[in-house]
């Protein structure tokens, strides 16, 4: 019913400010990555069943030099509809202290219909006004290409009658439903303080995992084709996908205010109901949110609209907030390299869906009833979450493999950025004492057996307790380490050739290695 209203819905610009409305979502005129990928999606929030009901126009470029028969999706929102799933088994339904628990707890995706289309659409085709060369509804199969377990249904694989040719285009259209679990790992549902609900879109739509040619990441160079990598969805891991462009139309009830990745084309509004468009470019994911909660602020930084969504609780704290995201702003552009996209929007989430990141998007949070002693909490939880725009949005990495890559080296940077901004005390600050966040990062690395736990670990191989260390304290350590070898000038030429060498497209352990000592003229192998 929703998107039947939504056809009929007339624009209202006056609701939106004219600095943001229809504006570029990147600072480029040209492309900044391959965009082997592209997502058009009109989406409805029904918030009394906690669904999402979807269509998807999805478009797949083969760069390869030989044909693909065969599509592998991630469906990551399938690990919590039942305990049987390979997240909650490993997990045991906790994730970093949130529990699926409670009423209505079990969320997941349903697709109810795709079809391969028979040509790529223009743009401005509706989706479902296109002619169909193939029905793949019934072609749809669950694979679990990382432990086998038959019940994990958050891996996809579509075989194709015909397959994809190099440098073709596939088109698919795509219904679906996605159905909100209890907040945890990021995304769901929760009650706002005032009983009203709020909704968090994190992995929240059927994606493609990433096809790998010869030659890319570790796939050997004499390989005959390239290979998918589309791994489960486990306790400890996080995502990996193409580059390319989203268009997302999000329909809510009227009293709704609406939170995404990417920049804001238009909003819509009739018969209770409106609907917001956003565009984004140069990213490999979108997520949103809505609730009728949310207090509204906005500022800018250079060439970047900010938007903070506070819950009404915390209203007051948003020059905190703006502060933190523009310390970290001005940092990554003078020590890495410049933020491309013309938005980032600051989201106050609940419970667990607080710290995480998403291109242009991140969520931030509030800790309750520590001690003044205890330094910023706010502060560096929004700069960490801001660092991964670079080394998980622009860099890319594959996180599922390679979690340091991304969690490492942004607590690496997060560190220089907390002793240059907030001082040596930025952690703990009391009399006699004083902990700065390096310092805390070591201490968290070498009280949990320290020699144990490889930085090139697959996220699922670690043993009890060792991810968070090998993800997180270990590589800030480490490189906090290699900086005092190095001396920071070469530091920083090594994070900023890091980023012009590699932003948009994948990089490696091998990579990082090799751009370092690029940098510094050493062989750095007995240091990696």
């Amino acid at each position: 019913m929703i998107r039947t209203l939504a056809a009929c819905l007339i624009l209202v610009v006056a609701l939106v400010p004219h600095s943001v409305l229809g504006q570029e979502s990147t600072v480029s005129n040209e492309p900044l990555s391959k965009r082997v990928v592209s997502y058009k999606m009109d989406v409805s929030l029904n918030p009394e069943t906690r669904t999402v009901d979807g269509n998807q126009l999805i478009t797949w470029r083969n760069d390869g030099s030989v044909p693909v028969n065969e599509l592998q999706f991630h469906m990551y929102l399938n690990a919590f509809q039942n305990e049987r799933s390979t997240f909650m088994k490993e997990s045991g339904g906790v994730h970093r202290g949130f529990s699926a628990s409670g009423e209505d707890v079990w969320g997941g995706i349903t697709i109810s219909s795709m079809k391969r289309l028979s040509s790529v659409p223009q743009d401005r085709t509706p989706i479902g006004a296109n002619s169909i060369e193939e029905d793949l509804s019934n072609k749809m199969e669950f694979i679990q290409p990382d432990d086998g377990n038959i019940e994990d249904e958050t891996v996809m694989r579509v075989r194709l009658d015909r397959p994809v040719g190099p440098g073709e285009t596939v088109a698919l259209e795509v219904e679906f439903e996605s159905k909100f679990p209890k907040i945890i790992a990021r995304t769901g549902w929760e009650e706002s303080s005032d009983g009203r609900p709020f909704f968090f879109a994190g992995q929240w739509f059927p994606k493609l995992g990433v096809y790998e040619l010869p030659g890319q990441r570790y796939h050997p160079e004499d390989s005959p084709s390239g290979k998918w990598s589309t791994h489960q969805f486990h306790a400890n891991s996080e995502f990996y996908s193409d580059f390319g462009t989203y268009d997302v139309s999000i329909t809510t009830p009227e009293s709704y205010t609406v939170g995404s990745s990417g920049v804001l084309i238009n909003e819509q509004v009739a018969d209770g109901f409106k609907t917001v468009h956003y565009s984004a470019a140069d990213v490999h994911d979108f997520a949103w949110t809505a609730s009728e909660s949310y207090v509204e602020y906005t500022d800018t930084w250079q060439h970047v609209n900010l938007r903070l969504l506070l819950q009404p609780e915390h209203d007051g704290q948003q020059e905190r907030h703006f502060l933190a995201a523009k310390n970290a702003l001005e940092a990554y552009n003078n020590w890495v390299g410049e933020y491309p996209y013309t938005t980032l929007t600051l989201v106050d989430g609940i419970g667990g869906s607080n710290g995480m990141e998403y291109p242009t998007l991140i969520t931030c949070g509030t800790y309750y009833n520590l001690p003044e002693w205890v330094g910023v909490p706010l502060e560096l939880v929004t700069i960490h979450e801001f660092g991964h725009q670079y080394f998980y949005g622009l860099l890319a990495s594959n996180e599922a493999e390679e979690a340091w890559l991304d969690e490492g080296m942004n607590s690496y940077v997060e560190t220089r950025i907390m002793d240059t901004y907030y001082g040596k005390g930025s952690f703990i600050d009391i009399p006699g004492l004083r902990v700065d966040d390096g310092s805390f990062q070591r201490l968290g690395y070498t009280k949990s057996t320290p020699s144990r736990g490889a930085l090139f670990t697959k996220s699922w191989e670690y043993k009890f307790g060792d991810y968070g260390k090998a993800s997180y304290s270990k590589p800030a350590t480490v490189m906090n380490t290699l900086e005092r070898y190095l001396g920071w000038e070469t530091m920083r030429e090594f994070l900023q050739t890091y980023y012009d060498r590699w932003a948009f497209d994948h990089p490696t352990t091998r990579d990082i290695q090799q751009v370092a000592e690029d940098v510094s003229g050493e062989d750095l192998d007995w240091f990696f």
